[in-house]
């Protein structure tokens, strides 16, 4: 018998789904100014993750796949964050990298919001 974790819509709440929207507003905002820069395979991972990250916004998801999309999010502004803090303006990147870092820096508060938020929700519902 193969078990297989049901779907739980319910188990989202409003905040789940507003910081779900934001993080996937912060992407779009972000990848409008790095257009270009979206073809350099270092970025698929973000745009791979920034569609697996619909579901959060659909409530389609079940609590463990929320968890790994919030880790991997947070995982993946971290490292972006660090990228664009390293660079300078004589990198050639001016003030995109100025922009890139704030932007991921609010990435980086929103998945840390959305990691807390699952977490106080599970432990809440299991200590019902």
């Amino acid at each position: 018998m193969q078990y297989s974790e049901p779907t739980v819509s319910a188990e989202q709440s409003d905040i789940a789904i507003a910081l779900a929207w934001l993080q996937q507003s912060k992407d779009i905002i972000t990848m409008c100014m790095l257009n270009l820069l979206l073809v350099v395979p270092i970025a698929w991972p973000g745009l791979v993750l920034f569609l697996f990250r619909w579901a959060l916004v659909k409530k389609a998801t079940t609590p463990a796949r929320v968890a790994i999309l919030w880790s991997c999010t947070f995982c993946h502004e971290v490292l972006c964050f660090m990228l664009f803090a390293s660079m300078t303006r004589e990198d050639g990147f001016g003030v995109l990298s100025t922009y890139c870092t704030w932007g991921y820096g609010i990435g980086m508060g929103l998945s840390a919001l959305g990691l807390l938020e699952m977490m106080y929700r599970s432990s809440a519902l299991q200590y019902r």
